[in-house]
């Protein structure tokens, strides 16, 4: 159990919890059910987060990860039947990453936000030049943190019986042929929708080759409720940033077959931003291009590490721009400026008419202390 204590007083950190590890259930176990669930409630929930922090390796070293964003992936599954039951299993699901950062006695590779403050600056440009010259190590199905967002039914990549559980892979009528989790990169991970096992680690670029440069994608994809549709937006770093929005659909030789991806957008920008989402409506995507800026081009990532250090100081000078899209016939519309801001994650968005509304929970940007 954690036992932070508050700076400000004797107490524990009332989140110190937070930072425990979690254990696995790996078999469906049935859970206690206070109150009643509405008979018309049946299907499975799903949730993802940081399961593990705490590592010991094999010499007792204790290797520990800074921030919530880093901590190892484990995901939850929460089945609810006709009847109110509900049964729970979770598993992790980054095994791989955790035996290398074992056998490293260290957090390696680019993190969100973990910090090494042993580094000398000789190990740090061995480490950059060694990733820019030769690229990272192919991945294996648990090799990194996929953490942020699952969703369901990626159109056609894994419409294979051979990857699906045959037990009750159903939720509320819905046929669950796939589960792919997605994070802040140009990588998703293909989970099995029933007992949680990674299949596979795979990229944008594994769908078309035009994507293999992209560096980040939002973790919150948009997917179209009616059509199945995926959207999503990549960044390729460089002097000048690209965004890329793309639309994922199944394909029309048949669902068994690779789906198609078509490019619907290409801006360029001076800015390549951390998004960490995006807006759509029924026939726009919104780019939502607010002012969390990578520094140097993107390559501020390799040299420090994490993203977290690599961005820019903010500029209350540099407006916020809306790219809008649109869906429906692949192409870029219109461009709208903003007062500066931040945000993390969109609301929600509609369109009546020719007015598009993006609901934001955003944070004023400041002229910066440094």
């Amino acid at each position: 159990m954690s036992t932070a204590q508050n700076s400000a007083s004797d107490k524990p950190w009332p989140y110190a919890a937070g930072y425990d590890n979690c254990p696995e259930v790996l078999e469906p176990t049935p859970l206690t059910v206070k109150g009643t669930i509405p008979s018309w409630l049946e299907g499975v929930l799903y949730r993802s987060g940081p399961g593990t922090y705490d590592l010991e390796t094999e010499s007792g070293k204790q290797v520990h990860i800074q921030h919530w964003f880093d901590g190892l992936t484990q995901l939850h599954r929460y089945e609810i039947a006709k009847g109110g039951q509900v049964s729970y299993r979770s598993r992790n699901t980054s095994n791989d990453l955790r035996e290398r950062y074992k056998k490293a006695e260290a957090v390696t590779g680019v993190t969100f936000c973990n910090r090494d403050p042993c580094k000398t600056i000789f190990n740090k440009f061995f480490t950059t030049f060694k990733t820019a010259a030769f690229g990272n190590p192919p991945m294996g199905g648990t090799d990194t943190n996929v953490a942020v967002i699952p969703t369901a039914n990626f159109p056609g990549l894994m419409d294979r019986d051979e990857h699906i559980s045959k037990e009750g892979n159903k939720s509320n009528g819905t046929t669950l042929r796939n589960l792919v989790m997605n994070t802040d990169g140009n990588v998703m991970q293909e989970i099995d929708p029933v007992t949680l096992e990674p299949r596979r680690l795979f990229t944008y670029g594994d769908i078309d080759d035009s994507l293999l440069s992209s560096n980040l994608a939002p973790a919150h994809p948009c997917v179209d409720p009616e059509t199945g549709e995926h959207f999503t937006v990549l960044l390729s770093f460089g002097p000048t940033a690209v965004y890329k929005v793309v639309r994922i659909r199944a394909s029309a030789k048949g669902t068994h077959r690779e789906p198609d991806l078509d490019v619907l957008a290409e801006i360029q920008s001076p800015r390549p931003t951390y998004m960490h989402s995006f807006a759509m409506t029924k026939r726009f995507v919104v780019v939502t291009h607010w002012q969390c800026d990578f520094a140097a081009w993107g390559m501020s990532v390799l040299w420090y590490g994490n993203a977290w250090e690599s961005f820019k100081a903010q500029d209350p000078n540099v407006k916020a721009t809306f790219y809008v899209v649109d869906r429906l016939h692949g192409r870029h519309v219109a461009t709208f400026e903003t007062d500066p801001y931040y945000a993390f994650h969109t609301v929600n968005a509609w369109d009546e008419g020719d007015d598009i509304y993006v609901d934001l929970a955003t944070y004023k940007v400041r002229e910066s202390d440094g």
